[in-house]
């Protein structure tokens, strides 16, 4: 029997860490303490040679729980990672938290930033180099970051995304609206218990990995490229933790949060997205298109069974 049972599939920069933190506070439900293993992006290229055995070791602890959770946001955008995670497990629940794609990309643009994976130096520049970047397969081997992380704009098309889900799990999938999750957490969590049929606990939903400037782009990508050479020559101890193995790139960060998005982006993307978001609405009866939600406030939907397929 499949030991793992439980995905949070996506969208990154959605919420996915605030809700697999608040989630790991029920007594039903399992996901390894540390937190370099909470995503272990097995069902992608990204553990290409890792085995099944390697994969549910990490989750063997929880073993007596109802629930054992992945939480790889690299699940949604990849095309192959339903039918992977169906054959695995077909009986799996899955969870998708889903945000407006423009302040998901934006706010994806300054964590790879923030980590040292991405050097463009705006995040139009990123958006501009994202057709080259898509178009050429050799430029996947070289990127420090996955492929999926870098395509700011294709990760946000969540329409056909969510539809691999729904076709293999069909109402084993719910569907999360980010804005509603930071507005009414309460409310969406316990929706999200019911959904797993767990006894409601008091879990909270606290803020995690919030977006902070860095000095520059160019040089905290320069301080990831140095400590990934160091972090070989260091004893072990020193990468058990994340804070520990980002130590060096750490120095680049500043107190400030990042500026808001240009306005004209904005409307860029707005435009970009307008068709996939109709298409989202009209399947899956989730509006991630209403002026509130570009503020990351409540979204929209029209009744109490959203998130299901039609």
């Amino acid at each position: 029997m499949p030991l793992v049972n439980l995905f949070i599939v996506g969208a990154a920069k959605a919420g996915t860490s605030s809700l697999w933190a608040a989630l790991r506070g029920h007594p039903d439900i399992f996901a390894p303490a540390d937190e370099l293993q909470k995503e272990p992006s097995f069902f992608t290229p990204i553990a290409s040679g890792r085995g099944t055995y390697w994969y549910e070791s990490l989750f063997r602890e929880g073993r007596d729980r109802a629930y054992r959770m992945d939480s790889s946001t690299a699940y949604l955008a990849t095309p192959e990672s339903a039918a992977a995670i169906h054959d695995y497990n077909p009986h799996a629940r899955i969870i998708i938290v889903l945000r407006n794609p423009g302040s998901r990309a934006y706010s994806l643009y300054l964590w790879m930033v923030a980590e040292g994976y991405e050097w463009a130096p705006s995040f139009e520049a990123a958006l501009d180099l994202e057709d080259t970047r898509a178009a050429n397969p050799q430029d996947r081997k070289s990127m420090p970051q996955y492929f999926w992380n870098y395509m700011y704009r294709r990760s946000g098309l969540y329409a056909d995304q969510v539809q691999r889900f729904t076709k293999l799990f069909a109402q084993n999938v719910l569907l999360v609206n980010f804005h509603e999750l930071v507005a009414r957490p309460a409310v969406e969590l316990a929706r999200i218990q019911e959904f797993l049929r767990v006894e409601r606990a008091a879990l909270t939903l606290e803020r995690e990995n919030p977006s902070m400037q860095v000095i520059s782009p160019r040089l905290s990508f320069a301080a990831r490229q140095v400590q990934q050479k160091l972090s070989s020559r260091l004893p072990a101890r020193f990468g058990q933790t994340k804070r520990a193995r980002d130590i060096l790139l750490s120095l680049c960060a500043t107190n400030r949060r990042p500026p808001p998005m240009q306005p004209a982006t904005r409307v860029a993307l707005d435009a970009y997205f307008a068709e996939d978001l109709a298409q989202l609405y009209e399947r899956y009866d989730v509006d991630l298109r209403q002026t509130k939600s570009l503020q990351d406030g409540p979204g929209a939907s029209r009744d109490k069974a959203r998130g299901h397929m039609k």
